[in-house]
């Protein structure tokens, strides 16, 4: 599933330069549920708050600012979660709803704690008490205004009753600090002080972790905002190691065959398995080789041959610029040559001396191929 969440205290939308940078981070994230606080806008600027999500994100919960501070938004895809109700307050926004792929009823929950010590205590209480009325496991994310112990904040080297008290909160509610990756702290202020913390960060449930063990939450860059992106998502298994593959063409490239005679000149190995591996490493590395070279694409010589054909109509000296025709197409030939090999070799069908490669046959025949072959 494409579980992607943000989290981001952008401070202030006031600006169409900020709008715009927020705008964008979101659509290069391919965050499907976001998360935005200090705002500092109300629910009446819905063009602002519509035009932040894009096309994608076209549902929204707004919690308006308090004399131009704070205000929470929280933004969606209706294909990725459906919602049923929400709780809105000053400081919180809580979604209740479903996971459409993975039909799971879940709470979302935009946080944006007090910057105040003497007021986070009554906020944790509260917290607890609005996730206790939610009949579903809840991700919460948002600014926690606080850290959980000394490592988390630039320059501190002791614990004091506030890091306690939200460490107490997130035991207390079950609920799990995945570790922060590709960063340390999310709030940084230069100047003459500089300090940084780890404000910013999501709480996701047991549940969550034990359907998603890949989950992860990442720090990315902050743009126009002292605060830095959060990005919860569930990481893709990395690839295995892939099998070699040798393709025909190779063999009409007179450099190739020039290595290929060498290594077998050279080998003073006996065996043929010895030889194919040689020969398998000196291929590798060729192809490496050819592809820094940054060959040109299909599209790219037509588009040449289009511009040079232009040319040759009105030059009357045009036999030099025919000459360059001839010659790319030429080698239009060999590209589209060794691109219709290359998918003949792939597809491994029988009536391939057809010429088509038939892309859509193709697939199909290799969904089913990987049916049967499954356990």
């Amino acid at each position: 599933m494409n579980l992607c969440f943000l989290s981001w205290n952008v401070r202030g939308l006031g600006r169409r330069e900020k709008v715009r940078a927020v705008s964008k981070k979101i659509r290069d994230s391919k965050a499907r549920i976001v998360f935005l606080q200090e705002t500092k806008l109300d629910a009446q600027k819905l063009s602002t708050i519509k035009r932040i999500g894009g096309r994608r994100l076209r549902e929204v919960v707004v919690s308006s600012a308090s004399r131009a501070a704070g205000g929470l938004v929280t933004l969606w895809d209706d294909k990725v979660f459906t919602a049923e109700k929400s709780i809105v307050c000053e400081r919180v926004v809580i979604i209740i709803g479903t996971l459409v792929e993975e039909k799971l009823r879940i709470g979302l929950c935009n946080v944006y704690a007090p910057n105040v010590q003497s007021e986070r205590r009554e906020y944790w209480s509260f917290l607890k008490e609005a996730m206790a009325s939610v009949e579903a496991p809840i991700i919460m994310g948002g600014d926690f205004n606080a850290i959980r112990s000394w490592e988390e904040k630039f320059g501190a080297s002791s614990l004091c009753p506030s890091m306690r008290a939200f460490d107490e909160f997130i035991v207390e509610s079950g609920l799990v600090d995945l570790p922060l990756k590709d960063g340390i702290y999310t709030w940084m202020r230069g100047g003459n002080t500089n300090s940084a913390s780890r404000l910013d960060r999501f709480l996701v449930p047991p549940e969550i972790v034990d359907r998603w063990p890949s989950i992860g939450q990442f720090c990315l860059t902050r743009s126009l905002s002292d605060h830095n992106l959060i990005l919860l998502r569930v990481e893709k298994g990395k690839r295995g190691p892939q099998p070699f593959k040798y393709f025909d063409f190779w063999a009409d490239d007179p450099c190739y065959t020039d290595i290929v005679k060498s290594t077998i000149d050279n080998c003073s190995e006996r065996g043929v398995a010895d030889l194919l591996k040689k020969i398998k490493l000196k291929s590798k590395d060729w192809v490496k080789q050819k592809r820094l070279k940054e060959e040109a694409s299909v599209a790219d010589v037509e588009e040449r041959i289009a511009v040079l054909e232009s040319r040759a109509v009105t030059d009357t000296n045009s036999k030099e610029v025919w000459e360059e025709i001839k010659a790319f197409r030429t080698s239009l030939w060999d590209l589209n040559r060794k691109e219709e090999r290359e998918w003949l070799q792939k597809s491994r069908l029988k009536w391939f001396q057809e010429g088509d490669k038939n892309t859509k046959f193709f697939h199909m025949t290799a969904s089913l191929r990987r049916s049967c072959n499954s356990i």
